[in-house]
């Protein structure tokens, strides 16, 4: 039994983690920045 609640435990924090990160890019108005083309490129 003890084996089976730490298995759930394991499942919902990493579920949970899979879930957590969220990466939004949002641009507007002119590129004239030289910092969004090094961005781009990688």
């Amino acid at each position: 039994m003890k084996k089976f609640l730490i298995a759930i435990a394991a499942l919902v924090f990493v579920t949970s983690s899979a879930f957590a990160e969220r990466y939004v890019m949002v641009t507007h108005g002119e590129g004239n920045d030289p910092f969004w083309p090094v961005v781009q490129k990688g």
